[in-house]
């Protein structure tokens, strides 16, 4: 017969302390939920001068990669990276920028989920300043998961990051979501979008019909204010216009395509791409484009749900740009299982020409 040993409510805190004082190990507090309180705000200015709100670079000098979301995985991000031929790794675990003039673009949700969001931070800061010394550059967008953070840290669902500052002997807010730490600070100087060789990238992929001045308008006044968890920010159940969700809205061009020429246009651009929902376009887990025309015009979906294992990473390279901007010939870094060990090999981006079924799915309900 076994028997079940039950503890009283009262007694449980005397437990958790004896079983602390017995393994060495403080007991793990619980995610803190949505009721619970926030990261106290910290004052911030951003020099709007040497960080935009969208950066522009009109003709990129060499090829043009761009990867989605990583979520804190920070070794299948590196290992990407090796295979594209952009870095290489030292055995004692550093690194260096071998691609030259390229341009690297991440369209944001480098952090959370995964267990390495501030080694993340601490990478593409490395990576930002060792491609410029070579000529290149590296461009990491803001997502909804980083202006989540930020809005709403150290609550349920920025748990990972919590953990992994805990696990590192930091305080989630005093030394990380903080504006006077380098964590905060990087955080508080992404980029909204970009627009390089004719092709507009940012999390969501929704422009909403905005212009490149209107969303630079509204992202500088959300950072300059701090107030990330407005309706324009996170998004959040009851938002409405004039950007309900800007990082998190993935209800793309639709219905069927019928928005993306003007959506364009009101750009200035031919081509979008963007990361934010692993199963756009119904290709999960893979890294593919839609809407192509004779016109050049194709948006192409980078998030290919690295965190959920679907995949080991994916990357868009384009090496050759149309006459008025736009990728002429896309490509995407070979599956490492169909290409070998050591392969930087690149295929064609499939690209359909009929919108898929999921052209306009619901808006997520619960933001950021």
């Amino acid at each position: 017969m076994t028997h079940r040993w039950t503890v009283p409510a009262i007694l449980l805190p005397l437990v958790l302390a004896a079983a602390c004082l017995t393994t060495g190990n403080p007991p793990r507090p619980a995610p803190l939920g949505d009721g619970a309180s926030r990261c106290p705000p910290t004052p911030f200015s951003r020099d709007w001068s040497r960080d935009p709100a969208i950066v522009e670079i009109p003709d990129p000098q060499a090829p043009l990669y761009a990867v989605g979301d990583v979520h804190g995985t920070l070794p299948e991000l590196r290992e990407l990276l090796v295979r594209a031929g952009l870095i290489r790794e030292s055995e004692a675990g550093d690194f260096e920028w071998i691609g030259g003039k390229a341009v690297l673009v991440q369209t944001g949700d480098l952090i959370n989920k995964g267990p390495h969001s501030l080694a993340a931070i601490e990478f593409a800061i490395a990576l930002e300043s060792k491609a410029a010394a070579q000529g290149g550059r590296a461009v990491f967008l803001a997502g909804n998961h980083e202006i989540g953070f930020l809005a709403k840290a150290p609550q349920k669902w920025y748990a990972p990051i919590a953990d992994e500052a805990r696990s590192r002997g930091l305080d989630v807010c005093a030394d990380v979501h903080s504006a006077r730490t380098s964590f905060g600070q990087w955080l508080r100087t992404r980029p909204a979008a970009a627009v390089i060789g004719g092709i507009y990238f940012s999390h969501s992929g929704n422009s909403q019909g905005l212009t490149r001045a209107q969303i630079a308008r509204f992202y500088r006044e959300l950072v300059d204010t701090g107030d990330f968890g407005s309706r324009r920010g996170c998004g959040d159940p009851g938002a409405g216009p004039p950007l309900p969700g800007f990082f998190n809205a993935d209800v793309w061009w639709g219905p069927a395509g019928s928005r993306l020429d003007g959506w364009l246009a009101a750009l200035g651009v031919r081509q979008a791409a963007f990361g934010n929902d692993p199963e756009a376009f119904l290709a999960k887990g893979q890294l593919v484009g839609t809407f192509h025309s004779e016109a050049g015009r194709a948006l192409f979906k980078l998030d290919v749900g690295t965190a959920y294992g679907d995949s080991r990473g994916a990357l868009l390279r384009c090496t050759e740009f149309l006459p008025g901007g736009g990728c002429a010939r896309p490509e995407r870094l070979v599956n490492p299982a169909k290409a070998g060990a050591g392969s930087a090999a690149f295929e064609p981006v499939p690209l359909s020409a009929q919108p898929p079924a999921q052209d306009q799915p619901p808006p997520h309900a619960w933001g950021c």
